[in-house]
């Protein structure tokens, strides 16, 4: 991390600031992966203000393209009006070196470190979890446990977790219903072992085919035509 000679009267307004932050609520839905997130546009605008007020700015941008590892590089600012600041800089891997490939990677890559130096995390409705007492240790075995236990089958959040890895990667269905066949010896993928789920996600989410040859220009598309100052 970068940062200017001193950082107090910045550390000093962003505390103000963040008491003054609304709830970041995880209120928009991704219907292929059936699951929910707080969008950018949410973390912005349950942040601003409290910055605004506290004399404080967050600036972004999409920087270089590193060809040979396909990541791009997001570059955010936390400014104060003491002249104070702080800054660093966010590789975010990229597997369809397309328009669309890197800006959704620098769209991901923005909410990431935007909410890393507010220091704020998305919010979600628990149905009371938290009122009742429940806890994680509670709830193992449930769709939100990540663990891979040996003998069981994956649940629901790996599920999906899974297919978030495979849209990553560029596989198709029938990609992922060969390999399944090859490799695991199954049909579907509620019927995966947790034994076998780290060796799945590393397949799933590798590139199926060669990105490198219209990074240059996908690049400068997305610098002209998809992002506007905040």
């Amino acid at each position: 991390m970068r940062r200017s000679e001193t950082i107090g009267k910045l550390a000093e307004a962003l505390a103000k600031a963040r008491s003054e932050f609304k709830p970041v609520i995880k209120d928009s839905e991704n219907p292929y992966f059936k699951s929910s997130y707080a969008d950018l546009s949410t973390v912005i605008e349950a942040t601003k203000d409290g910055l605004s007020k506290h004399g404080l700015v967050i600036i972004q941008s999409p920087g270089r393209f590193i060809d040979e590892r396909k990541v791009i590089v997001i570059t955010t600012l936390l400014a104060h009006s003491s002249g104070e600041w702080i800054e660093d800089d966010l590789e975010m891997m990229v597997t369809k070196v397309d328009a669309q490939g890197i800006g959704s990677g620098c769209t991901y890559g923005r909410r990431y470190s935007y909410q890393a130096f507010v220091n704020v995390s998305g919010e979600v409705d628990d149905d009371a979890e938290s009122a009742t007492g429940r806890t994680q240790k509670d709830r193992k075995g449930s769709s939100t446990d990540m663990s891979t236990t040996d003998g069981e089958n994956i649940n629901p959040t790996q599920v999906r977790a899974f297919w978030a890895a495979a849209k990553q990667g560029n596989k198709s269905k029938a990609d992922v219903q060969k390999w399944f066949a090859e490799e695991l010896g199954i049909e579907h993928t509620d019927e995966m072992l947790k034994k076998d789920f780290n060796k799945a996600m590393k397949w799933a989410v590798k590139p199926s085919e060669d990105l490198t040859g219209i990074a240059k220009e996908s690049v400068e598309k997305v610098k002209e035509t998809q992002y506007t100052p905040f």
